[in-house]
């Protein structure tokens, strides 16, 4: 469990302005998503699964072995669920590197997937709402790095969702504090690790 440390490459090529950056590419994700997040058996999920562990249907080359029949074998809440394009832009930080290669770059792999899991759903929140102000700090000029994700992601965050659910949410229209919460959990299976 050492310290992981490299320069990882700034996001240019998925610029987070771009509307097409909410389209979830899993060919271009690790599967983030079935191992960084928790689900509970039940209508949606036919096991359980704590955040951090690798599903069980997750092959070596990160494909689920289940895909085709996901819903019929009880997995509708992978079916559904949608990253908003947090799992390729996370997994294009780390440059090659997987989540399998150490403990080290698993954690970070999964905290910079559960940053930009709530980043994509703000902005898309935020742009549905029309407070394009709050998304200056959300979208970086020329991308994030795994450094600035790390160091400044979590605060931005914090302002963006203070401004919707805090004293200075006043000034959006009497509905929009309703949308938003319904926003924020829209497409949410799970929580992340």
């Amino acid at each position: 469990d050492g310290v992981f440390v490299f320069a990882p490459p700034k996001l240019r090529d998925l610029p987070m302005s771009d509307d097409a950056t909410f389209r979830s590419d899993c060919g271009r994700c690790a599967a983030l998503c079935c191992v960084a997040l928790a689900f509970d058996r039940g209508p949606l999920f036919g096991f359980d699964k704590p955040a951090g562990e690798a599903c069980a249907h997750l092959t070596p080359d990160c494909r689920c072995a289940i895909h085709a029949d996901r819903r019929a074998r009880g997995f509708a809440g992978c079916a559904t669920f949608d990253c908003r394009g947090a799992g390729q832009l996370a997994t294009a930080l780390f440059n090659g590197l997987s989540w399998r290669d150490s403990d080290a770059v698993r954690r970070q792999m999964l905290r910079a997937f559960a940053l930009l899991l709530e980043i994509q759903r703000l902005r898309l929140v935020l742009r549905r709402l029309g407070r394009l102000e709050l998304l200056l700090p959300l979208e970086p000029e020329g991308g994030w790095t795994l450094a600035a994700l790390l160091a400044t992601a979590p605060a931005a965050i914090a302002a963006a969702t203070g401004a919707l659910t805090g004293p200075r949410a006043a000034r959006l229209a009497p509905d929009q504090g309703a949308r938003w919460a319904g926003m924020s959990s829209v497409g949410n299976h799970g929580s992340a690790a």
